[in-house]
């Protein structure tokens, strides 16, 4: 009858504490004084997160009880307080001695999965691989085997050292090709493998994903991923035709614009000018309102010059003059330096002032385009347009100082040049009048004149030069 009132009243207890109503259920416990109840309020100190307070309940039932049926797991619980507290110093020598006293109970196995997690925690991954090979010894085809295998893996991918986590991850697919683990760890190997700077084994293993897994949401972003480390390893031909690929088969979405971009880029590099021209027009007929479609226009015009088509490099500069203005400056200045390539000063002149105008809100290309018309007019004989032409260039501002001081220099320059050629106009002119009355003397009184030799001024000579 007692034994018997004294089980009602721990199950009563216990159907409060499912009930959630555990401080109730403590009440009816600490009333019943057993073992039993004893260590039903510790449980409860535990899964409220009452750390300290549990431990020192299970402590109690140990010291009281050393050796009844409830010690192993009293014992194992200590452990958990510890290591949920964030003590996992002291967790893993709890699990230790859990391990030494109760080898054949089922709170070994448990105190294996603790002490792996401690290690783990504590950053002691070779002594928490110790721990799980002695687990895979025991429980081979425990779910926790797989899971202790990968967790050790993804330590040491966070810890940035990939020859470890890809020999961890490769020991987990041999021993689990089935878990569903699985296709995560063989992702996870390649990016080790790029870590490890072994593009190609990457390459290698992201290509068994896609063919294993071709269904994954994943294999789309490794298919362009390998186009990338393709080009990033200077394999651009290789390259060039994994971004086709990936644009053939995945035509849409951002990546799909930025494989047509890269192929024409690799193409560039690759050596193949026409074909990457011919892409970067692609980029452009087709995504002409892109952020990117100015940068692509001005590669297409470098591909043409690559290719010695100046022609082909014009059409493309005259086409971002029209479809983009916050270029026109630099385009129109582009277009200008193709006509002074070809002597044709007037020309490039208008197109350096057209430039000039369009730059007005990028002021290092409109003191290009002054610098070049400046240019032109000294070789069209403008010497007063060209010192205002580089006077300008000196007033502008948020330009780098030494663009200024190099105006300044070209100004003076061709000040000392004009003032040069006034003293020799002056010179010339001055020896003809001297000239002309020395012969209208001789002509009144017949006796011829005399050429009175000019010393040459070296030094006015120099700078003339």
């Amino acid at each position: 009858g007692a034994a018997q009132a004294k089980e009602a009243e721990f199950e009563a207890g216990r159907a409060l504490s499912a009930a959630d109503k555990n401080e109730e259920a403590v009440k009816y416990w600490e009333k019943l004084g057993t073992l039993e109840s004893r260590m039903a309020i510790a449980d409860v100190r535990f899964r409220k997160g009452e750390y300290i307070g549990a431990k020192g309940e299970y402590a109690k039932i140990l010291a009281d009880s050393p050796g009844s049926p409830y010690s192993a797991f009293a014992k194992l619980r200590i452990a958990d307080c510890f290591y949920n507290a964030k003590q996992f110093l002291e967790a893993a020598d709890a699990y230790t001695e859990v391990l030494k006293l109760y080898p054949g109970k089922k709170e070994y196995k448990e105190a294996l999965e603790g002490l792996n997690g401690s290690y783990m925690r504590m950053d002691k991954p070779d002594m928490a691989k110790k721990v799980m090979e002695e687990y895979k010894d025991k429980y081979r085809k425990d779910e926790n085997s797989e899971a202790m295998q990968y967790k050790l893996a993804m330590y040491y991918q966070k810890e940035n050292k990939p020859k470890k986590a890809v020999a961890e991850l490769q020991e987990f697919l041999r021993e689990y090709p089935g878990s569903t683990l699985a296709a995560s760890a063989l992702h996870e190997t390649g990016q080790a493998y790029e870590r490890d700077k072994q593009p190609s084994k990457a390459i290698e293993t992201y290509g068994s994903y896609n063919a294993k897994y071709p269904q994954d949401p994943l294999v789309k972003g490794l298919k362009f991923r390998v186009a990338e480390i393709l080009f990033e390893t200077g394999k651009f031909g290789d390259a060039a035709s994994a971004f086709i690929a990936y644009r053939k088969e995945y035509p849409e979405g951002e990546r799909g614009v930025s494989a047509l971009y890269n192929a024409a880029l690799s193409y560039k590099k690759a050596g193949k000018s026409a074909v990457s021209a011919g892409l970067f027009m692609e980029f452009l007929k087709t995504y002409k309102d892109d952020p990117r479609a100015a940068k692509v226009a001005f590669e297409a015009a470098d591909t043409y010059m690559s290719a010695k088509d100046e022609d082909g490099a014009a059409a493309v500069y005259e086409f971002i003059r029209q479809n983009y203005p916050g270029q026109a400056g630099k385009a129109g200045v582009q277009l200008g330096n193709l006509s002074y390539k070809r002597n044709d000063f007037a020309k490039a002149l208008g197109l350096f002032e057209e430039a000039e105008k369009a730059a007005n809100e990028t002021p290092e290309w409109a003191a290009t385009a002054l610098a070049r018309q400046g240019e032109c007019l000294e070789r069209m004989g403008r010497t007063e347009a060209a010192i205002e032409a580089y006077q300008k260039i000196a007033g502008l501002g948020n330009i780098p100082g030494e663009w200024k001081t190099a105006a300044e220099k070209r100004i003076k320059r061709l000040e000392e040049r004009r003032k040069a050629a006034e003293e020799a106009a002056a010179k010339a002119a001055l020896e003809a009048v001297e000239a002309k009355a020395a012969k209208e003397a001789s002509e009144k009184t017949g006796i011829p004149a005399v050429q009175v030799p000019v010393l040459e001024d070296k030094e006015n000579e120099k700078k003339d030069k």
